[in-house]
Protein backbone atom coordinates (compact mmCIF):
# COMPACT_ATOMS: atom_id res chain seq x y z
CA UNK A 1 0.00 0.00 0.00
CA UNK A 2 1.09 3.38 -0.76
CA UNK A 3 1.89 5.70 2.02
CA UNK A 4 -0.95 8.06 2.72
CA UNK A 5 -0.28 11.65 2.74
CA UNK A 6 -3.25 12.14 5.03
CA UNK A 7 -4.22 9.07 6.96
CA UNK A 8 -7.95 9.68 6.97
CA UNK A 9 -10.65 12.16 5.94
CA UNK A 10 -10.77 13.80 9.32
CA UNK A 11 -7.20 14.83 9.08
CA UNK A 12 -7.79 16.34 5.68
CA UNK A 13 -10.59 18.43 7.10
CA UNK A 14 -8.45 19.71 9.97
CA UNK A 15 -5.56 20.52 7.66
CA UNK A 16 -7.92 22.32 5.28
CA UNK A 17 -9.41 24.37 8.09
CA UNK A 18 -5.94 25.12 9.47
CA UNK A 19 -4.66 26.25 6.04
CA UNK A 20 -7.78 28.38 5.47
CA UNK A 21 -7.33 29.95 8.89
CA UNK A 22 -3.70 30.68 8.13
CA UNK A 23 -4.67 32.23 4.77
CA UNK A 24 -7.41 34.25 6.51
CA UNK A 25 -5.03 35.47 9.23
CA UNK A 26 -2.39 36.33 6.66
CA UNK A 27 -4.96 38.17 4.53
CA UNK A 28 -6.30 39.90 7.66
CA UNK A 29 -2.82 41.04 8.66
CA UNK A 30 -2.08 42.28 5.13
CA UNK A 31 -5.43 44.12 4.92
CA UNK A 32 -4.96 45.49 8.42
CA UNK A 33 -1.49 46.79 7.63
CA UNK A 34 -2.26 48.13 4.16
CA UNK A 35 -5.89 49.29 4.49
CA UNK A 36 -7.34 49.44 8.00
CA UNK A 37 -4.47 51.19 9.84
CA UNK A 38 -4.03 53.91 7.17
CA UNK A 39 -7.82 54.35 7.06
CA UNK A 40 -8.07 54.67 10.87
CA UNK A 41 -5.12 57.07 10.95
CA UNK A 42 -6.71 59.20 8.21
CA UNK A 43 -10.09 59.04 9.95
CA UNK A 44 -8.55 60.15 13.25
CA UNK A 45 -6.68 62.95 11.53
CA UNK A 46 -9.87 64.15 9.83
CA UNK A 47 -11.85 63.94 13.05
CA UNK A 48 -9.15 65.97 14.75
CA UNK A 49 -9.26 68.59 12.03
CA UNK A 50 -13.04 68.59 12.10
CA UNK A 51 -13.24 69.00 15.86
CA UNK A 52 -10.59 71.74 15.66
CA UNK A 53 -12.58 73.54 12.96
CA UNK A 54 -15.80 73.12 14.95
CA UNK A 55 -14.14 74.72 17.97
CA UNK A 56 -12.80 77.53 15.79
CA UNK A 57 -16.29 78.02 14.34
CA UNK A 58 -17.81 78.13 17.84
CA UNK A 59 -15.21 80.68 18.89
CA UNK A 60 -15.97 82.77 15.79
CA UNK A 61 -19.71 82.55 16.49
CA UNK A 62 -19.14 83.74 20.06
CA UNK A 63 -16.91 86.55 18.80
CA UNK A 64 -19.54 87.51 16.20
CA UNK A 65 -22.25 87.53 18.87
CA UNK A 66 -20.07 89.70 21.09
CA UNK A 67 -19.45 92.08 18.20
CA UNK A 68 -23.16 92.12 17.40
CA UNK A 69 -23.99 92.92 21.02
CA UNK A 70 -21.35 95.66 21.02
CA UNK A 71 -22.70 97.03 17.73
CA UNK A 72 -26.26 96.99 19.06
CA UNK A 73 -25.16 98.72 22.26
CA UNK A 74 -23.31 101.36 20.23
CA UNK A 75 -26.33 101.78 17.98
CA UNK A 76 -28.63 102.16 20.97
CA UNK A 77 -26.28 104.71 22.50
CA UNK A 78 -26.09 106.61 19.20
CA UNK A 79 -29.89 106.64 18.97
CA UNK A 80 -30.16 107.96 22.52
CA UNK A 81 -27.58 110.64 21.73
CA UNK A 82 -29.40 111.55 18.50
CA UNK A 83 -32.69 111.79 20.39
CA UNK A 84 -31.03 113.96 23.01
CA UNK A 85 -29.47 116.18 20.34
CA UNK A 86 -32.77 116.40 18.49
CA UNK A 87 -34.56 117.41 21.70
CA UNK A 88 -31.89 120.03 22.42
CA UNK A 89 -32.17 121.40 18.88
CA UNK A 90 -35.96 121.51 19.19
CA UNK A 91 -35.66 123.40 22.47
CA UNK A 92 -33.24 125.92 20.94
CA UNK A 93 -35.47 126.52 17.93
CA UNK A 94 -38.56 126.61 20.12
CA UNK A 95 -36.92 129.36 22.18
CA UNK A 96 -35.96 131.18 18.98
CA UNK A 97 -39.52 130.78 17.72
CA UNK A 98 -40.84 132.22 20.98
CA UNK A 99 -38.45 135.14 20.61
CA UNK A 100 -39.56 135.72 17.02
CA UNK A 101 -43.19 135.41 18.13
CA UNK A 102 -42.65 137.91 20.94
CA UNK A 103 -40.90 140.29 18.55
CA UNK A 104 -43.71 139.93 16.03
CA UNK A 105 -46.32 140.58 18.73
CA UNK A 106 -44.42 143.68 19.88
CA UNK A 107 -44.10 144.97 16.32
CA UNK A 108 -47.79 144.26 15.69
CA UNK A 109 -48.74 146.00 18.93
CA UNK A 110 -46.61 149.03 18.00
CA UNK A 111 -48.12 149.08 14.51
CA UNK A 112 -51.64 148.85 15.94
CA UNK A 113 -50.92 151.71 18.33
CA UNK A 114 -49.54 153.77 15.46
CA UNK A 115 -52.61 153.03 13.35
CA UNK A 116 -54.90 153.85 16.26
CA UNK A 117 -53.10 157.14 16.75
CA UNK A 118 -53.36 157.90 13.01
CA UNK A 119 -57.07 157.03 13.03
CA UNK A 120 -57.63 159.17 16.14
CA UNK A 121 -55.84 162.09 14.46
CA UNK A 122 -57.91 161.59 11.30
CA UNK A 123 -61.09 161.48 13.35
CA UNK A 124 -60.13 164.66 15.18
CA UNK A 125 -59.32 166.38 11.86
CA UNK A 126 -62.59 165.20 10.37
CA UNK A 127 -64.47 166.33 13.49
CA UNK A 128 -62.95 169.81 13.37
CA UNK A 129 -63.71 169.97 9.65
CA UNK A 130 -67.23 168.77 10.34
CA UNK A 131 -67.70 171.50 12.98
CA UNK A 132 -66.69 174.11 10.42
CA UNK A 133 -68.98 172.53 7.85
CA UNK A 134 -71.73 172.29 10.46
CA UNK A 135 -71.86 176.06 10.84
CA UNK A 136 -71.85 176.47 7.08
CA UNK A 137 -74.63 173.91 6.69
CA UNK A 138 -76.69 175.71 9.33
CA UNK A 139 -76.37 178.96 7.43
CA UNK A 140 -77.22 177.31 4.10
CA UNK A 141 -80.16 175.45 5.58
CA UNK A 142 -81.45 178.69 7.19
CA UNK A 143 -81.12 180.56 3.87
CA UNK A 144 -82.91 177.83 1.96
CA UNK A 145 -85.76 177.70 4.45
CA UNK A 146 -86.12 181.40 5.08
CA UNK A 147 -84.66 182.92 2.01
CA UNK A 148 -82.66 185.35 4.16
CA UNK A 149 -79.16 185.51 5.40
CA UNK A 150 -78.78 185.06 9.11
CA UNK A 151 -77.28 187.88 11.11
CA UNK A 152 -73.85 187.39 12.35
CA UNK A 153 -73.44 187.60 15.95
CA UNK A 154 -70.32 188.74 17.01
Amino acid sequence: MAPKLFPDDWTVFIWTVFIQMAIFLLAYLVVKMLVIRPYLRLKGFREGLTSKRVEEARALVQKAEALKASYEASLTEARKEADSNRDAIFKVYEQKARGVEAQAKKELHDLLQLRQKQIQESLEAMESQFRGNKELLKQLFFEVLTGKRPKRMG
